[in-house]
């Protein structure tokens, strides 16, 4: 029986910060920050990431990205 190799999976990422206030005293870390901070994480396990999103306007349903926020790249987006 011959097995069959399979090409590994290509994972890509995209990068979403948001600031949940529009009060600046009241935000614990701001959204450079959180881009800053996930790049390098991104860089450390060897992620590939290919978009980047910034918001800082409050949500209207919480979990949710407005349309316009969705990961353009076919496949990235799971939500509704």
């Amino acid at each position: 029986m011959v097995k069959e190799i399979q090409a590994p999976v290509k994972v890509t990422y995209c990068l979403y910060a948001r600031k949940s206030t529009e009060s600046e005293e009241q935000q614990v870390i701001s959204i450079d920050s959180q881009v800053k901070e996930m790049l390098a994480i991104a860089e450390r396990d060897h992620l590939k990431v290919v978009e980047i999103k910034k918001e800082s306007h409050s949500a209207k349903k919480a979990g949710q990205l407005p349309k316009n926020h969705r990961p353009r790249s076919p496949g990235l987006w799971s939500g509704p």
